[in-house]
This record gives C-alpha cells, structure tokens and sequence, in this order.
C-alpha cells in the first residue's frame, strides 16, 4: 500500500512508522507562560442593554470547555439556562428574547466555563424594558 506523503501519516498494514515529525503554529492566546494564561479573562457584553425584545450575549472563551450561561432574577433565582454545552475557545454569541423572562426589570447572568486550566466565571447585568 503507498501512503500519500502530504495527507496520510499511517496505514493500517504499518505497525511503527520512523521519522515522522509533527508540528503546529501554536495557539494564539497571548500569553507566554502559564501565569499569564492564568490571567487571561473571559470576556462578554449585551448589545442592546437595556433592550426591548432581545438582547445578544456575545462572549469569548479564552481555552475550550464546558461552558453554562444562566440568567437570575433579582431574587438571584435561575429563570433561563442559554449555553449549557461543551463549547470550543474562541467567539460566541447568545441570544435571550424577552418571552424567556418574566416582565420588565433587572437581570443578571453568569457565565461559567469549567475548562482544563481553571474554571473560569463572569457576572453581568441586563434591563429588560417595555
């Protein structure tokens, strides 16, 4: 069997195959060492806040994980799970309609990543108006 030198790197007739190198660009975060990928933040906003009939929550995973963005009430109750899913680093975004919740007034939401370094959380707030 002939392997194709730029796509295959094993064959199921092979058992070991020598001299084979592997390499990668890296992954681009910023950080250079471990304390810094440590401080890395995961980052969100709401546009529009306050909104009227929906609000998108645009948020940046800094590694890959499972991420959870619930939404509270103003008695710190959930009303409303969003993202509830292993989710790969990098942009997302999230959409919360107004019929998810339960009249006008203020929200807050957490979003959580149980990722391979740490778990990371962030808080923010919402104003649904009529």
């Amino acid at each position: 069997m002939e392997l194709d030198p730029m796509t295959e790197l094993v064959s199921t007739a092979m058992d070991i195959m020598d001299n084979i190198h592997l390499s990668t660009t890296g992954i681009t975060t910023g950080a250079v060492n471990i304390a810094e990928l440590n401080s890395l933040k995961l980052n969100h906003r709401s546009m529009p806040n306050p909104f009227i009939s929906e609000t998108r929550i645009a948020y940046f995973l800094p590694e890959s994980g499972k991420a959870n963005i619930t939404i509270f009430n103003q008695f710190g109750q959930p009303v409303k799970v969003l993202v509830n899913q292993t989710q790969e680093a990098g942009k997302h975004e999230t959409v919360l309609y107004n019929v998810d919740l339960s009249g006008a007034g203020m929200y807050f939401y957490r979003i959580t990543l149980e990722g391979n370094i740490k778990t990371w959380t962030e808080k923010g707030n919402l104003i649904l108006t009529k």
